[in-house]
């Protein structure tokens, strides 16, 4: 029987969306973010069916403490046959180039889905398939630019779509200038989170725009910085603040009445 009839169990097509929009993961993080109220053997036993229909690939990364870990990617034939309605999304980058960063993002995104200011939040693979839909500035300026990720959050009776980015390494003082630069020129997008793995890359970033705002005699920022670990920390708020020292609004702080969600345009099947 050709590919294209198997018939895919919900769950099946579950993984496999969100190995789209996620380019990696584990079973660990399949699991607890599809289905925690499971016994992880049922999850294992779908992984297993779906790498047997080459949908889905291994791959082993070694972690910190030198232990093996096995990750999972869509194959080309698991996103033709499995994710059909998206197969003709363009630019597409459905396994990941980066697995350390990619599952670092991953963490961050879901972080900030759990604030209760965020109404919605997208992956990179998330915005490219909106913005070949829909032609809002946001989805296509965040596409062009391939941004990590972007949220939504309600405030001042509108919704504001804010770029997310997750820095694990230091780039050239040009390349920080150039992607800061065209983040602050952006029309559909209200602001820009950094979210950096440690201080250095911080202050690499930090000065890289503040070499820019003064060379082109600007008062304002509209980017803004935390560390990782702050960020990830369930304990506080995460903490935004941008090269004037100004702090980015909480976006823990409980919706105020009235605020209206954003409405939820996401891939089919999610």
């Amino acid at each position: 029987m050709s590919k294209k009839y198997v018939y895919l169990p919900v769950k099946c097509s579950k993984i496999l969306h969100f190995l789209f929009e996620n380019r990696i993961a584990s079973a660990k993080i399949i699991h607890s973010y599809l289905f925690p109220e499971n016994h992880i053997r049922g999850v294992n036993k779908h992984l297993k069916r779906l790498v047997d229909l080459d949908f889905i690939e291994r791959r082993f990364i070694t972690n910190e403490n030198l232990r093996c870990l096995t990750l999972y990617s869509l194959t080309k034939s698991g996103f033709k046959y499995g994710l059909p309605e998206i197969e003709e999304v363009k630019n597409i980058e459905i396994k990941s180039g980066k697995v350390k960063h990619d599952l670092m993002a991953l963490r961050v995104r879901q972080r900030m889905s759990k604030l209760a200011r965020v109404n919605q939040v997208w992956s990179e693979n998330q915005i490219h398939f909106e913005s070949e839909y829909f032609e809002e500035d946001h989805f296509q300026e965040l596409s062009l630019i391939r941004a990590d990720g972007a949220l939504a959050m309600y405030s001042n009776n509108r919704t504001h779509y804010i770029a997310l980015e997750y820095e694990a390494s230091t780039k050239t003082k040009a390349r920080n200038k150039s992607k800061l630069r065209t983040y602050t020129y952006m029309r559909g997008v209200s602001a820009t989170l950094y979210v950096c793995k440690d201080k250095y890359i911080m202050n690499s970033l930090k000065k890289a725009e503040r070499e820019y705002i003064n060379s082109s005699h600007r008062e304002f920022s509209n980017i803004d910085y935390g560390l990782l670990e702050q960020v990830l920390d369930e304990s506080q708020s995460p903490d935004f603040e941008n090269v004037f020292d100004e702090k980015f609004p909480d976006l823990s702080e409980e919706k105020k009445k009235g605020n209206k969600p954003v409405k939820q345009v996401q891939v089919e099947g999610t």
